[in-house]
């Protein structure tokens, strides 16, 4: 039976070698660019000034509790800061070994922590955004709410199913490529089944039940709130669900294990 804490004693036994991984992942997005990681900050900086401009002036999106524009984009950019962090997790997890034949033959490389390397750099690149977030919310609102402090903590449910699912998804993707272009469709259906460009609150009841069927919906839901309403997320809940993601990433490493094996026949 595996240990429950395998999934962390992976990252810090190998964390040299992680460390060197995360790098490379990051430094390959800006290669050959003139600004470098720069580009980083820029990302978040677009994404403001686009639902600034697009959604709340030209579209007339209203939102509840949100008086300008600005507003309305700290809130829209607020729920989409955890949906990215997944997004972008996803996005690798089809190719995740696939793609990387070298390492499949190397007997000595720990082929699992391949997967610790795009959830890493997503978390990076979702902090850099939330301090682009913070910076524009002082602009447009003052200080923000002290309850930001807990959106690290609601990163990590999101991280472990994003750890599991890369694992799972990288494990098969070896075998049946079609995978990897069904986990970007899933990902896109996400997009809109999340509350990120809606407040849950304002729908039916029905369909909020419905929508709690999907595991990002409460932890988006509890960051927006944390960031622009000054709540304290459900805390026992918030548990429940770092419990539960934690679990589904001892299967997930369980299944990339048990099929890497045949990665280097599969390739």
């Amino acid at each position: 039976m595996m240990r429950p804490d395998r999934i962390v004693t992976l990252a810090w036994t190998q964390r040299e070698l992680l460390r060197e991984l995360v790098k490379r992942e990051i430094a390959d997005r800006y290669r050959g660019t003139v600004f470098g990681v720069a580009w980083s900050f820029s990302q978040p900086i677009f994404m403001l000034t686009v639902y600034t401009v697009a959604i709340g002036m030209l579209l007339g999106v209203k939102w509840p509790g949100v008086d300008s524009h600005e507003e309305l984009a700290l809130a829209l950019y607020a729920g989409l800061l955890l949906f990215n962090l997944f997004a972008e997790c996803m996005g690798r997890a089809g190719d995740l070994v696939a793609a990387q034949p070298n390492y499949v033959k190397k007997v000595a490389f720990p082929l699992p922590l391949l997967a610790w390397t795009p959830v890493i750099a997503a978390a990076v690149q979702m902090l850099v955004g939330l301090v682009v977030w913070s910076i524009f919310y002082v602009w447009v609102r003052g200080m923000p709410h002290w309850t930001v402090v807990f959106v690290p903590a609601i990163m990590i449910p999101v991280m472990l199913m994003s750890l599991g699912l890369v694992w799972i998804v990288g494990a098969i993707g070896v075998y049946a490529r079609d995978i990897g272009h069904a986990s970007n469709l899933a990902v896109q259906a996400m997009l809109f089944l999340s509350p990120i460009f809606y407040d849950a609150r304002m729908l039916p009841q029905n369909i909020q039940d419905l929508l709690r069927l999907n595991p990002l919906g409460f932890l988006v839901s509890s960051a927006r709130e944390a960031m622009m309403e000054g709540r304290v997320p459900d805390l026992p809940m918030l548990a429940a669900f770092a419990a539960g993601t934690w679990l589904f990433a001892m299967l997930g490493l369980a299944l990339f294990e048990r099929l890497q094996d045949g990665f280097a026949d599969a390739l």
